[in-house]
């Protein structure tokens, strides 16, 4: 059991106002306009990053799509909804030290990172379905926690664990809160497949490392060609953060994160950093997924314009027998006529049937133009 004087400062970095049983003043979040109140216990400089970083893959507490977290004690939809102050303080404690401690209990926590390298690292070594998720803080409906506060206000001793970086989210993390999820398998083929970005990530020597910790990125940054602070490496990074579907409101925002976590050699500056990154970011689709598209685009066109031309013939074949269908030429069927008075018909018919009677011969046949030869001539036509 924690000492309950320790416990009565435990602190919430974020989230609505909160008051735990057994604690004098409310826990502060620091994302209010409340932060002042001397009800608030602000004894801490603790400040809640803008984004956070998780890792998650099939072996992972709770619920983990690319658009909602839900932690493993709230995953079961039978199971009660509370927040933090509707609980006794112990209960909370216990909370805390079973996820700090990697218990075999569910969990009401979400971990994650104020770097994106540790999610990163954790996600390659547990290649199996996982994936990295990007959150805004600023739009989380519940409250988070800083873990170091959490470990050191409670007294909380684990070997080689401070809870530096790590922020734990209460129960859950709504899709609008994501800024995008990515797999980490989409990271390492992008990688492999443009040196470049392979030369600056150093996937493999992450992925070599048991641990996260100073040694690590003293590594990366001594590395020859790692990522110094100019435009070449700015370019780089923009081009993944593209690739991985970086929305472009947090673009500068995830790449700076990069550049700090991977604790680049001091040669460059942030503007030119910058630069380069705007531009990676911006042309990526013109000079980097543009020439896959092309040929796809291209083949298309002429799958298109060979349809067309087909199209064509057909429509041109269809004319025809339309055409045909039209026409009395060799049509098994006698063509339709137009209508005429079936007296007339019958009174033509007979002078035609006389004309042609064997008993009459030429000179019977008045010299004046018969007034219905053209009449004769056209019955002659249709009855043929």
């Amino acid at each position: 059991m924690l000492d309950p004087i320790r416990r009565e400062s435990l602190l919430v970095v974020s989230g609505p106002r909160q008051q735990c049983k057994k604690v004098n003043k409310l826990f502060a979040p620091i994302n209010t306009a409340d932060n002042g109140n001397k009800d608030y216990d602000n004894s801490t400089n603790t400040q809640l990053p803008r984004l956070l970083y998780r890792w998650s893959n099939a072996d992972s507490q709770g619920i983990n799509t690319p658009k909602h977290f839900i932690a493993g004690l709230f995953s079961d939809t039978e199971a009660p909804r509370f927040r933090p102050e509707n609980i006794p303080s112990e209960q909370f404690d216990k909370y805390v030290l079973n996820h700090v401690s990697i218990a075999q209990e569910t969990s009401p926590f979400i971990s994650t990172f104020q770097s994106v390298l540790a999610p990163i690292h954790r996600a390659l070594r547990g290649m199996e379905g996982a994936r990295v998720t990007i959150i805004d803080s600023q739009r989380l409906t519940t409250p988070v926690y800083s873990a170091r506060d959490l470990v050191h206000n409670n007294a909380i001793h684990i070997r080689g664990y401070s809870g530096i970086g790590e922020f734990l989210i209460w129960h859950e993390v709504r899709s609008p809160a994501i800024v995008c999820s990515f797999k980490i398998t989409t990271l390492v083929q992008f990688a492999q497949e443009n040196e470049e970005i392979n030369t600056l990530l150093q996937l493999n020597r992450i992925a070599s490392y048991r641990r996260v910790r100073g040694r690590l990125r003293t590594v990366l940054s001594r590395e020859e060609g790692s990522m110094n602070l100019n435009h070449h490496s700015g370019q780089g990074i923009g081009r993944l953060l593209r690739f991985i579907n970086i929305p472009q409101e947090y673009y500068q925002t995830v790449g700076e994160g990069i550049m700090r976590s991977w604790q680049l050699r001091k040669r460059g500056s942030w503007p030119e950093f910058f630069e380069g990154m705007q531009l990676g970011f911006f042309s990526m689709s013109a000079q980097w997924l543009r020439p896959m598209k092309m040929a796809a685009t291209y083949a298309r066109e002429n799958e298109l314009a060979q349809d067309i031309e087909d199209e064509r013939d057909l429509s041109i074949n269809e004319d025809d027998e339309e055409e045909d269908d039209d026409s009395d030429i060799d049509t098994p069927s006698p063509a339709p006529m137009s209508p005429i008075d079936t007296q007339e018909l019958e009174e033509l018919g007979d002078l035609i049937v006389a004309n042609e009677s064997p008993e009459f011969s030429e000179t019977d046949i008045p010299e004046s133009k018969d007034k219905f030869a053209s009449e004769r001539e056209r019955i002659k036509r249709l009855l043929q």
